[in-house]
């Protein structure tokens, strides 16, 4: 079954967002490691493993 042009940009706004929120987080661990503090972050990785088991089912 094929989307609507409506819910095939809500999904790509969707991903998109999800993608420059992951960035944000490697650049605030790459500054917070500069600083001496942990390297990986619990919401960095829950990111990290929400992206790499999109899509569902897959």
């Amino acid at each position: 079954m094929a989307r609507s042009a409506y819910a095939n940009r809500a999904v790509s706004i969707g991903l998109t967002t999800l993608f420059n929120t992951f960035l944000a987080r490697v650049r605030d661990r790459e500054a917070t490691s500069a600083a001496g503090f942990p390297v990986v972050s619990p919401s960095l990785y829950f990111s990290w493993a929400f992206l790499h088991s999109w899509p569902p089912g897959v």
